[in-house]
């Protein structure tokens, strides 16, 4: 079992197994605790019959126990044997509630399994980031390589266009009015 400070250096595969083994372990808790309820239920079911049956047939051989026959003989040895049986049932009960108990000690908390399927949630994430990141530079790699593959030194060509500052509109006016003027006159 991990503790919950290693989660963050869990990469996201073994987070995903821990996580299904811890589900796997905790599954199995809750089947034998449930199992261990019903056999439970059942033993008390049957001992409080059989002390019901032990009332009911003391009751009717009251009078008979003091004289020991073959029935009254053969009752007590069924009764023997339904003691035994109780006792033997009692003795799997508790067998089970150790092993119940052993399983809580050892068994993970819905807070730490929900701990985990978020760190499992972040490093999904964090790959699919990385991915993406890949992703790009790969782009970039190969951007870089038909650039080369073009020409080695391949350089932007910029034309460059300049214009001169001593010109104005105010310029351009009156040399436009002007040479109307002078084709009249010549």
């Amino acid at each position: 079992m991990t503790s919950m400070e290693g989660i963050d250096a869990l990469t996201p595969d073994q987070a995903k197994s821990e996580l299904r083994s811890l589900s796997q372990k905790y599954g199995a808790l809750i089947v034998n605790y449930n199992n261990q309820q019903t056999e439970l239920q059942g033993a008390q079911k049957r001992n409080v019959h059989l002390e019901n049956e032990v009332k009911r047939l003391t009751s009717q051989l009251a009078p008979a126990l003091d004289t020991p026959s073959n029935e009254v003989d053969m009752l007590r040895k069924q009764l023997q044997e339904s003691l035994q049986e109780l006792r033997s049932v009692e003795e799997l009960n508790m067998t089970l509630q150790k092993k119940v108990n052993k399983l809580q000690v050892e068994h993970v908390s819905e807070e730490e399994v929900d701990q985990l399927f978020y760190a499992l949630e972040m490093k999904d994430h964090e790959l699919a980031r990385a991915v993406r990141e890949k992703e790009g530079l790969e782009q970039e790699i190969l951007t870089a390589r038909q650039l080369t593959a073009r020409g080695g030194n391949f350089e932007p060509k910029f034309i460059e266009i300049h214009h001169h500052s001593t010109l104005s509109d105010d310029d351009d006016s009156d040399s436009d009015a002007d040479l109307p003027e002078q084709a009249g006159q010549g």
